[in-house]
């Protein structure tokens, strides 16, 4: 988080946005408590904050604002390691200090209660999406076998091995397959960007991060797919009936 500056407030990114108000902007502020005043103030800083929306101001601009003197409500300590637990003892003992937080500990809660709640949904979405790419992949060549049925089977009887038939029919798919992950790569950013926008809400808003192995183990499924419907493929072209393929009707 940004300083807070005494020449105004600084505004996270998601109110900034929805008062319409960025860097040099001005925004009014009522007072609730103390002297009740409104005031027009101007925007010095936006925090790009992910959880909730927020306001930020110096303590001595609270404090006149307020009508009232400059008070501390709490503080934020750099502590060693070793330390923590001992200090954290002594200040749950004083009677002044209303509460005591770690900052890690609080990230490694938040961390586990975020891996439990998406753990089961992750995983189930990746198995169908193995899946569906495995499906999808595999009835393209079954399709592309069905309609080139009659052209594999007469380049057999004109001489061509099973290899080359099957190479043939396997290059058209491999070739597809490498021309379709560049183009599947975009539509699932703009897929997850969209999924990012559309849960964002004034509790907590998700960066939208994808990490370069995403991609690449992405690609890979595909790959694998792709490589284990061929040998299924291959194996239904080198069993085609090459007489009853020319007898059949068009």
């Amino acid at each position: 988080m940004v300083a807070p500056t005494p020449a105004g407030l600084i505004l996270t990114s998601a109110l900034a946005d929805d008062l319409g108000q960025g860097l040099g902007g001005e925004v009014t502020v009522e007072g609730l408590e103390g002297l009740r005043r409104t005031e027009v103030m101007p925007v010095v800083a936006v925090a790009n904050e992910l959880i909730g929306y927020g306001a930020y101001a110096a303590p001595d601009v609270v404090a006149r604002f307020l009508g009232e003197r400059d008070l501390a409500t709490g503080a934020q300590l750099t502590v060693d390691a070793a330390s923590i637990e001992p200090l954290e003892r002594a200040l749950r003992g004083l009677p002044a200090v209303g509460g005591v937080s770690i900052r890690s500990a609080t990230l490694g809660a938040f961390d586990r209660t975020i891996a439990q709640s998406f753990r089961i949904s992750l995983v189930t979405i990746l198995a169908f999406a193995c899946l569906i790419a495995g499906a999808v992949t595999y009835n393209s060549g079954r399709i592309s076998l069905s309609e080139r049925a009659r052209e594999l089977a007469s380049l057999r009887i004109l001489g061509f091995t099973r290899g080359e038939v099957a190479g043939m029919l396997l290059g058209e798919q491999a070739f597809l397959t490498v021309a379709a992950i560049p183009l599947g790569t975009l539509l699932g950013y703009a897929f997850c960007w969209a999924m990012a926008t559309r849960f964002a809400s004034e509790s907590f808003r998700l960066p939208l991060v994808v990490a370069p192995r995403t991609y690449l183990l992405a690609a890979a499924v595909i790959v694998a797919a792709a490589a284990a419907s061929g040998l299924a493929l291959r194996r239904r072209a080198n069993q085609l009936d090459l007489v009853a393929v020319l007898k059949a009707r068009e």
